[in-house]
C-alpha cells in the first residue's frame, strides 16, 4: 500500500514537471511571435521602452507579467514601472532556468514558470511571466493518459508478443528434444523401446522387486516363417508384418508391462507384478493375437511365434540370469515347433542353449 502511494506521489509529481515544461514550451513561442511581429509592424528601437508593445496591454492580468531587460534596467512593460523584484532579474531568473527556453521559480509559495529571448542584436531581452495554475487531478489522468497508459499499453503488447514468440520457440525446442530423446530410446520402425529403454526398465524393475519382494516375468519372442515372408515377398512387406506384430503386442499387454524389439524379429516382454499362472495366461492372450492372419500390402500371410518366460526371483536375480532361463525357454518352444514355454530350470537345458542364452543376455545388457 506505502508502495503504491510513494508511486502515486512520484507520478503526480512527474506530471507537474512535465505540465510546467509544457507551459514554459508555449510562454516561449508566445514570446517570439510577437517579437516577430512587432518586428513585422516596424517598431524601431528608439520607441522601447515607451513605444511599447501594443501587445502587453492584452497580458494585463494577475497571472502574466512582461519585462524588458535593457543594459542594467528591468521595466515593467504592463505597469509601466521599474519596480521589479530582485527574484524576477535575469541574473536570478538564470538560477531556477530547466532548458534553453526558460524555467520556473517559487515566489511567496507562488510557482511561476517564465520564458526569455533576446529581441535583437542590442542583446536586450524580453522576460514573460506567468503564474502557474496547476491542474491537479486532470493533470495527473493526463499523465497517465498520455503519458504513461499509452507507452504503458506499448510495451505491455510487446512483452505480450516476446513471451508468445519465446513461448513458440521453448516449445519447439521440447518437441525436438523429445523427439531425439524418443529417437534414442525406441525402435524408428514399430515405436516399441528398444534395448536401451528395455535394459534400463528392467534394472529398475529388477530393483524395485528387490526392495519390496515383488515378482515379475521377462519373455522372449521369436517369430516364425518370418526370415521366409521377407525373403519371398520383401522387406517392405517384411517391415509392415513387423509393424502389424508390434501393434498386437502392445495392445495385448497392461500399461505397467513392456514390450521392446531387439533386434529382426526378436520381441521381449517385462511382465510386472505376476506369477506363474497369470503369467501363462498373459502369454497365451499375446500368442493368440500373433497366430490371427495378416494383412499386408498385396498379400495375406500367417507366423506363429515361440515365448520363452522366466520368472524374478524364482528363475534368476540378476539381467544376465533371467536373460538366460528365458532364451532356454524359448529354445525348447522353437524346437518343438512353437509355443509357450516358462523355464523349468534343468541341467539339460542350460547346457543345450548356453551360447544362445549368452548372446541374448548381451542383447539386453547392451
Amino acid at each position: 500500500m506505502i508502495g503504491v502511494l510513494l508511486i502515486s506521489v512520484a507520478v503526480y509529481q512527474a506530471s507537474l514537471e512535465l505540465e510546467l515544461i509544457h507551459e514554459i514550451d508555449n510562454l516561449y513561442r508566445f514570446n517570439k511571435y510577437h517579437i516577430v511581429k512587432q518586428r513585422e509592424l516596424g517598431v524601431s528601437d528608439d520607441e522601447r521602452p515607451t513605444g511599447s508593445f501594443p501587445w502587453a496591454r492584452q497580458l494585463a492580468t494577475d497571472e502574466f507579467r512582461l519585462y524588458l531587460h535593457s543594459g542594467d534596467r528591468v521595466i515593467d512593460l504592463i505597469n509601466g514601472n521599474n519596480n521589479v523584484e530582485p527574484s524576477l532579474y535575469p541574473a536570478a531568473l538564470e538560477a531556477s532556468r530547466i532548458n534553453e527556453r526558460g524555467g520556473y521559480l517559487h515566489v511567496d509559495g507562488q510557482t511561476y514558470t517564465w520564458s526569455m529571448s533576446t529581441l535583437d542584436a542590442t542583446g536586450d531581452r524580453l522576460i514573460l511571466v506567468h503564474q502557474f495554475q496547476g491542474n491537479g487531478f486532470d493533470s495527473l489522468i493526463y499523465v497517465y493518459s498520455k503519458r504513461i497508459l499509452v507507452p504503458a499499453a506499448f510495451y505491455v503488447w510487446l512483452m505480450v508478443w516476446v513471451s508468445l514468440i519465446l513461448s513458440f520457440l521453448t516449445n519447439k525446442l521440447k518437441s525436438q528434444t523429445e523427439a531425439m530423446e524418443h529417437m534414442a530410446l525406441h525402435d524408428p520402425l514399430t515405436g516399441l523401446p528398444n534395448r536401451n529403454l528395455l535394459g534400463d526398465r528392467l534394472n529398475k524393475l529388477i530393483q524395485n522387486c528387490r526392495r519390496h519382494h515383488g515378482t515379475f516375468a521377462l519373455a522372449l519372442i521369436d517369430l516364425d516363417r518370418f526370415k521366409e515372408i521377407n525373403d519371398t515377398l520383401g522387406h517392405e512387406y517384411g517391415d509392415e508384418l513387423l509393424r502389424q506384430v508390434a501393434a498386437r503386442i502392445r495392445q495385448a499387454l497392461r500399461e505397467s508391462d513392456t514390450a521392446a524389439r531387439v533386434g529382426g524379429d526378436e520381441f521381449v516382454l517385462l511382465l510386472n507384478d505376476t506369477d506363474r499362472y497369470s503369467c501363462r495366461v498373459v502369454c497365451q492372450r499375446i500368442q493368440a493375437a500373433l497366430n490371427e492372419p495378416y494383412k499386408l500390402i498385396a498379400a495375406n500371410v500367417s507366423v506363429g511365434c515361440s515365448m520363452g518366460v522366466a520368472l524374478f526371483p524364482e528363475h534368476g536375480q540378476d539381467k544376465l540370469l533371467l536373460t538366460r532361463s528365458a532364451d532356454s525357454a524359448m529354445y525348447i518352444a522353437k524346437a518343438d515347433g512353437g509355443g509357450i514355454q516358462i523355464f523349468e530350470g534343468s541341467d539339460e537345458q542350460e547346457v543345450e542353449v548356453t551360447g544362445a542364452s549368452v548372446v541374448a543376455g548381451e542383447v539386453i545388457s547392451a
